[in-house]
């Protein structure tokens, strides 16, 4: 093969590979605003098993973005849209039907009746908070709680690590909310749970790499975690 079309060849392949995956991180992006500005009642929709589902899909979707495969990246996010429209519709005509259109406000109501997690009497399932969002008192999205940190000596729940910032794995960093700090909704069949700070001030508070634990486990990292959320609450 001659040597200039050769290059040629790489360079447009590379171009083609690029534009690909383009595609996968505006698609998600798209995606992502969607659901912040609650169009389309998708935020209600994240509550609940179906908001389990989208989880899952943005899982698949991260695993091939993440092995060179953006195509099927944009399938993913494809479907996931398709899942969230078919059921906004029959949301909507529910909503026509009943007259009652103010979700955001009901969803408000629901969250001022949070209580101090230590305050539930019943157990509560690791499936119930791993995988579960945190909002503020005004409803907003906070994160994910994508792990929990159990002390061994009592076994007890003393942090939950939660990623914010991105959606479908690109952009999240994490941090470590110390399990005391948090309310929850009680008496729910899917509890909602509350950390009262903004947005902007949780992307301040001290994180950390996916791949670096070992910060969590420093007692001085510890101790400017724990006071950097009891101040800002």
């Amino acid at each position: 093969m001659h040597k200039g079309l050769f290059t040629f060849t790489v360079a447009s392949s590379l171009l083609v590979s690029t534009s690909v995956f383009a595609s996968c991180q505006n698609a998600l992006g798209d995606l992502n605003q969607k659901i912040s500005m609650n169009e389309n009642h998708y935020q209600e929709l994240m509550i609940g098993d179906l908001g389990k589902d989208v989880k899952m899909l943005r899982n698949a979707a991260r695993v091939f973005s993440d092995n060179g495969m953006p195509d099927a990246c944009v399938e993913t996010i494809n479907h996931t849209n398709s899942l969230l429209e078919q059921h906004a519709k029959a949301l909507t005509g529910r909503y026509d039907a009943e007259g009652n259109g103010n979700w955001f406000t009901t969803e408000v109501e629901r969250i001022r009746t949070a209580v101090p997690v230590s305050d539930i009497d019943k157990p509560l399932r690791a499936a119930e908070v791993v995988g579960a969002d945190i909002r503020n008192m005004e409803n907003t999205i906070l994160g994910e709680i994508e792990d929990v940190v159990v002390e061994p000596q009592n076994g007890n729940i003393t942090y939950v690590i939660v990623a914010h910032g991105g959606f479908l794995g690109w952009g999240e960093s994490q941090v470590a909310v110390p399990w005391q700090q948090l309310r929850i909704t009680p008496n729910t069949q899917n509890p909602v749970f509350i950390l009262n700070i903004s947005p902007d001030v949780l992307a301040e508070a001290p994180s950390f790499k996916r791949d670096s634990w070992a910060e969590v486990d420093n007692a001085d990292w510890r101790m400017l975690n724990e006071l950097y959320f009891s101040q800002n609450q």
